[in-house]
This record gives structure tokens, sequence and C-alpha cells, in this order.
């Protein structure tokens, strides 16, 4: 083994610049195959719920202040986000839906296919649902508003839920994007290519050229004999 400067890599890509170029051709090649026949489409729907000032709270009435959301609320309403967005994804909220809506599904694969963010600093959960039917996607979105509203009024017994941006379905794909997906492969063939023949080259034990003595050994090149084929006459 020996040191390899800036020079030898790029000698290693020079040299087998045509084995890389067809592992980039053979990437994009799947890319396509693996983007336009085997990957299954999935379509994202996305809805926004935001807590409001709970029905049945008379605090300000018995302070004898408006009924407007005053700073009390807010600060309770950001202490329940982290908590409502685990109750829906909660089974009893999702099994609602799946018998609502009848769907062939366990509450335990749609949670998979949910994402709930809470927006930082605010009263705003943001609920995703990905599935493979757009429609099916958004109908679950907007059922889980529904089914999540009903189980705080029954446990906490408020109502401080509100639907802000209804879901809605979506037209193209969340997974699939064919530029992205070719240039994604291109890379890692060149990478996976590159560093196969860059491996080789530094594992490499044997002599390819007289200047590797001079390069390996320090050692001066006095004379080279060629290798001459057929009988010396």
């Amino acid at each position: 083994m020996r040191e390899l400067t800036i020079i030898d890599l790029l000698d290693i890509f020079i040299d087998n610049i045509k084995v890389i170029i067809i592992a980039v051709i053979i990437g994009i090649i799947f890319s396509i195959i693996y983007t336009t026949l085997l990957l299954t489409p999935m379509y994202e729907s996305s809805t926004k719920i935001i807590l409001v000032k709970p029905t049945n709270y008379n605090e300000s009435a018995i302070l004898g202040q408006a009924t407007g959301l005053t700073t009390n609320d807010i600060t309770l309403n950001q202490k329940l986000v982290s908590t409502y967005s685990e109750i829906i994804r909660s089974r009893k909220v999702l099994n609602e839906v799946i018998a609502t809506l009848k769907l062939d599904a366990t509450a335990t694969s749609i949670a998979r296919n949910i994402q709930v963010s809470p927006v930082k600093d605010s009263e705003v959960i943001n609920i995703t649902v990905v599935d493979k039917d757009p429609a099916v996607a958004s109908n679950i979105a907007n059922e889980i508003i529904t089914s999540f509203a009903k189980q705080v009024k029954e446990i906490y017994k408020i109502e401080n839920v509100n639907q802000v941006d209804k879901a809605e379905p979506s037209e193209n794909p969340n997974n699939v994007s064919l530029p992205k997906n070719i240039l994604l492969f291109a890379i890692v063939a060149f990478m996976l290519s590159y560093g196969v023949c860059f491996m080789i080259e530094y594992f490499r034990t044997t002599l390819k050229s007289p200047d590797d003595i001079e390069d390996i050994e320090g050692l001066s090149i006095l004379a080279i004999i060629p290798d001459l084929d057929g009988e010396v006459k």
C-alpha cells in the first residue's frame, strides 16, 4: 500500500472512466425501472388544527373579564399540544376512524403513515397522512379530527379543537420524482464504482509502470529493457 495524492486520485478516475460511466448508466437505467415499475406511488394529505378557548371554560367570567382568549387560555393550550399529539395517534382514535370509513387496515398500520407535528410556541398541530389512494389519505386526515375532538370532549370535558384547513386529495404522489431518483442513483453508482476502483488501486501490490519504482522505493531508473516478442536473430 502507498500514499495516494490528489493527482493519483485523478489518475484513478481517468484510468477507469469507462467503468465509471458504465456504472452510472446502469444506475440511471435502474432508477427509471425502479421509479416507473417497482415504486408504489404514495399520496400525502395534510390538515391543521388549532386549540381555541374551551367552550365551557368560564374563568374569565368568574373574574369579570371579557370572554375572549386570555393568556391563561394560550398557556393551557400550549401545554396540551404535546398531549393532544399523542392522543391523535392513539388506537382509540384510529379505530374509530377505521370503523367510520370502513377501512381494511389496523390502527398500527395507519399510525405508521401519520405524522403529527406541533408548531413550536403555538397552539397549531399539523397532521399529515400518507396513503396509496389520495382520497383515502384526505378522508383519514379529516376523520381523525372528528374522532379526536370527540375524545378530547370525553377525556377533558372541553371543546377546544378547531380544524383550520380541511385535507384535500393530492394530485401528485410525494415519493415519485423521476429526475430526483435519476440524480440520486447516478451519484450512488458513481461513488460505488469509483470507490471500488480506488480500493483496488490502494491495495495494489504490483507495479504498473517504471514510475512506480521511483514512487515506492525512491530509486532512480537507469535503463528500461523492452519486452521483445519473437526470437532474436
